[in-house]
């Protein structure tokens, strides 16, 4: 972690005050659309606001964690009219500003305030903040109906390198769809280049992982830790890398190395099956927003 994201407060934040921002139905499906306020007990009184969709019916709901960027808006859709309780968190990258969901781009910097000897980055601690979200909705006392045992996370490229960091340092998620999450999510840095367009070490922007990272291009073979370590840490949970045949930042041959190396954790822990990876037609960014992609992925979680 001292490589890649840092470390994390030795201890979560309580819950000081949860507060209903806004709630309405929706005249469509009958689903109830809430808005609600975390304060945290810490010293500055770091809060965020999440947007939950919550299914018409008693439940219990399987749950689906989801930074709210545009093109995964359809990916929560899919998931409501399935029955899935969906948590909009405060994830969404600080160059992402998304009109319905003011602040949620900033959250993060509130909480990086509030623990300043904290060597975490960017990324590490809006995974964070999903686990803080999960906090509220897993809390009986909060009165949200939530499946046990199911609860996804889903992202594409740094969503999905977030979903995949979430994950191995919170249990409670129990299946990930990582979408060209690239590296070192799904594709190892010994096998990524400057010249064949993929991520490096020195190729990331600098607020998703530590400087130290840099150091390594040129010499990733003496990394401590690389893709198909993060796999082993959500093993055996369910993990689906979903990648495109001509996707330069997630190359197959690259995928498939971090997959046969996590797959052996996997197996020893008895759930070889629960690592798999899903191809798909063109590039990175194409068909981002397809629910078709959504309705196979959402599978994979609710199993």
């Amino acid at each position: 972690c001292e490589v890649f994201v840092g470390g994390f407060p030795a201890t979560p934040p309580k819950i000081a005050q949860a507060e209903v921002v806004s709630e309405s139905v929706s005249p469509e499906d009958g689903s109830t659309r809430r808005r609600v306020k975390l304060t945290f007990e810490t010293a500055n009184r770091a809060a965020l606001e999440m947007c939950l969709w919550i299914p018409k019916g008693d439940g219990p709901c399987p749950v689906l964690l989801v930074a709210p960027r545009y093109y995964q808006i359809s990916w929560a859709k899919e998931a409501l009219a399935r029955g899935y309780l969906v948590c909009l968190f405060p994830g969404v990258d600080h160059m992402h500003q998304e009109a319905e969901f003011p602040g949620y781009e900033n959250a993060w910097r509130q909480f990086l305030a509030a623990y300043p000897e904290v060597t975490w980055t960017e990324i590490a601690a809006k995974a964070w903040l999903a686990s803080r979200c999960l906090d509220y909705l897993l809390d009986a006392k909060y009165g949200y109906r939530v499946a046990p045992g199911q609860v996804g996370m889903i992202g594409h490229s740094r969503y999905g390198k977030q979903a995949v960091i979430a994950a191995a340092f919170d249990e409670r998620i129990t299946a990930v769809v990582a979408r060209s999450s690239g590296s070192p999510s799904s594709c190892p840095y010994r096998f990524a280049s400057h010249t064949t367009f993929m991520e490096p070490p020195d190729g990331f922007p600098g607020e998703w992982f530590l400087p130290s990272l840099r150091g390594y291009t040129g010499r990733e073979h003496e990394l401590p830790f690389d893709a198909h370590g993060w796999l082993a840490l959500v093993a055996p949970r369910r993990l689906l890398l979903h990648a495109a045949y001509n996707d330069g930042c997630d190359p197959t041959f690259g995928v498939e190395r971090a997959y046969r190396q996590g797959r052996e954790v996997y197996r020893l822990l008895g759930h070889p099956e629960n690592l798999r990876i899903l191809y798909r037609y063109g590039g990175h960014n194409d068909d981002m927003g397809d629910p078709q992609e959504a309705i196979v992925s959402l599978r994979y979680v609710r199993q």
